[in-house]
């Protein structure tokens, strides 16, 4: 996942709690994001990545940390760019036995 200060970028407060979390990167200079940076923990990498990959300002790819490791555990796709995701692919473990739950505690 990407860490933050990239230089050529804009910050937003998505939340508006007074925390710019988000990075807003025109990567070719044309005015238009190419690739945005979110990160919801504020520890200082990205949770959230999604990037515009065709150049018509709309993403059309975006990659997931669930379990806030700083790899990508889900990445997603909009192939046909409708804006709507097709394909999805989640590869992260919750329990340590290796399902998706958590384990139980006594």
């Amino acid at each position: 996942m990407e860490t933050f200060g990239d230089a050529g970028s804009d910050w937003i407060d998505t939340d508006g709690d007074g925390v710019y979390e988000t990075e807003l990167v025109d990567i070719d200079g044309d005015g238009v994001t190419d690739a945005q940076f979110t990160d919801t923990d504020l520890d200082g990498v990205a949770d959230v990545e999604r990037y515009d990959t065709d150049g018509d300002g709309i993403a059309n790819t975006e990659y997931v940390d669930v379990d806030g490791d700083g790899v990508a555990d889900q990445e997603l796709f909009d192939t046909d760019n409708d804006g709507v995701n097709d394909v999805t692919v989640t590869s992260y473990t919750v329990g340590s036995d290796g399902d998706l739950f958590p384990n139980a505690t006594a």
